[in-house]
């Protein structure tokens, strides 16, 4: 297979935040900003699509939430392109689905 249609996995360093509030704010954000296939609250699993745009293909990805701690979460984020062309925007949809999380954390940390 060409490089560009093997799945990629995107594991970003530890969030210090507990797992139950980080999968929270990840399931919020595919919700939000993906097509939701599925959500494993037990397993702190979550599947979802991207939906293509102009050349761009679409993406599944499958996420999951593991705890490190008490207080401390690790992300995984599975890519994989499923239709269309890469055009190298699979490690985009992760930084960008990642920068989202981020995000979403910051405005419920002021919320409380």
């Amino acid at each position: 297979l060409p490089i560009s249609l093997l799945p990629r996995i995107k594991t970003p360093f530890p969030v210090k935040v507990p797992s139950d509030v980080l999968f929270k704010a990840v399931v919020k954000v595919a919700r939000t900003h993906h097509v939701i296939n599925s959500v494993d609250q037990n397993e702190r699993r979550f599947t979802f699509h991207t939906e293509a745009t102009g050349f761009a293909g679409i993406f599944d990805c499958t996420g999951l939430v593991e705890a490190e701690g008490a207080d401390e979460s690790t992300r995984v984020l599975h890519i994989e392109m499923c239709a269309g062309v890469d055009l190298g925007r699979t490690n985009g949809v992760a930084t960008k689905f990642f920068n989202y999380v981020q995000e979403e954390l910051q405005q419920e940390k002021t919320a409380h």
